[in-house]
């Protein structure tokens, strides 16, 4: 097989993944087997974190019942060195009950990674490169979608978050 030339815009992607080792990229042979082994990674770390938090209790609130919701929607924040690491908002599904969850993981200030009921999202430096769907395949789509999607996640985490901090 042929290898190709990766883009300048994904090298400095993966320069800028702090958890990715260089030898997780040595004979990469196309773009889709790099999104193969970032998602891959990012699995690993997601894990690794999950594995930390399980022994701390987060703080826990409820958001006022909305149109349409049978019961209100509960926030858990989880938090070290007085920063949030991962934020769990219950989701209602058609008829209105809390079953779903949307999952946001932060590294330092910006996201990391978001996991939705029937998505997954992937941002490398607080930006969203990769749109997955529930089984962590990559959806195609294109840079301005891509941008707007992140938009979207920075503002619900944002109105989440600020429900702890004073901003109800």
């Amino acid at each position: 097989m042929k290898k190709i030339h990766i883009t300048s815009t994904i090298l400095s992607l993966l320069s800028a993944f702090p958890l990715m080792g260089q030898d997780g990229f040595q004979n990469v042979n196309s773009e889709s087997e790099l999104a193969v082994r970032v998602t891959e990674r990012v699995q690993e770390i997601i894990g690794s974190l999950e594995d930390r938090l399980a022994a701390q209790a987060p703080v826990i609130d409820t958001l006022a019942l909305e149109e349409g919701q049978k019961e209100p929607r509960i926030l858990k924040l989880w938090m070290e060195n007085e920063k949030a690491v991962k934020l769990a908002v219950s989701e209602p599904d058609e008829t209105g009950a809390m079953v779903r969850q949307s999952t946001f993981y932060f590294g330092g200030e910006d996201l990391f990674f978001v996991g939705q009921p029937f998505a997954r999202f992937i941002f490398i430096k607080g930006k969203l490169e990769y749109w997955l769907d529930e089984n962590w395949n990559v959806i195609p789509a294109t840079p301005e979608l891509l941008d707007d999607r992140e938009g979207l996640m920075y503002d619900e985490a944002n109105r989440y978050l600020g429900w702890f901090f004073g901003e109800k």
